[in-house]
């Protein structure tokens, strides 16, 4: 009745009440997602000043969602979902761990295989997170694309020129 009465943030905490203060029950992955629901909803009609707690409440959620029900079929979009709202917060470095960082991801590759010393090192992810800065401020997605469309546009020009036959490739 909570939720049906728009009672939104209170039937979050009945919703994960359910689905992790319980033993696990063939019911829960649906609670944890509602609660998600629950949350969002929440968050839609949350007044400014609460807009902030309102929206870490439905990260942690989120977060907590993916990680009791990895393999649930909405885990990966409500984890992208909390990355997506991490980095809205500017909370960049939990946005990439929300989704990089995690258990499964890290451990599918196996000894060796995500490059070595180097994998997981707190330096190369705060350089990932500089590169990724300078590609936003300098719009080099942009520019690379404006230089990919005139390199294109002289190769077509030189290939009808010397009769080359050009393949395109989508």
């Amino acid at each position: 009745l909570l939720l049906e009465n728009e009672a939104f943030g209170e039937s979050a905490g009945e919703y994960e009440r359910t689905a992790y203060d319980y033993p696990a029950h063939e019911k829960s992955a649906a609670a944890g997602y509602a609660a998600i629901f629950a949350h969002r909803q929440n968050l839609k009609g949350a007044p400014e000043a609460l807009q902030d707690t309102a929206r870490a409440a439905t990260v942690a959620s989120s977060l907590r969602f993916a990680d009791a029900f990895p393999a649930h079929e909405q885990a990966p979009a409500v984890l992208g979902a909390a990355a997506a709202d991490l980095y809205g917060m500017k909370d960049f470095r939990a946005a990439i761990s929300a989704v990089i960082g995690r258990a499964e991801v890290m451990d599918a590759p196996g000894p060796g295989g995500l490059g070595g010393t180097y994998a997981g090192s707190p330096l190369a992810c705060a350089a990932a997170l500089a590169v990724l800065d300078v590609f936003e401020q300098q719009d080099l997605l942009q520019r690379a694309c404006d230089v990919g469309a005139r390199l294109r546009a002289g190769l077509h020009e030189i290939a009808g020129r010397r009769k080359v036959p050009v393949e395109r490739r989508l």
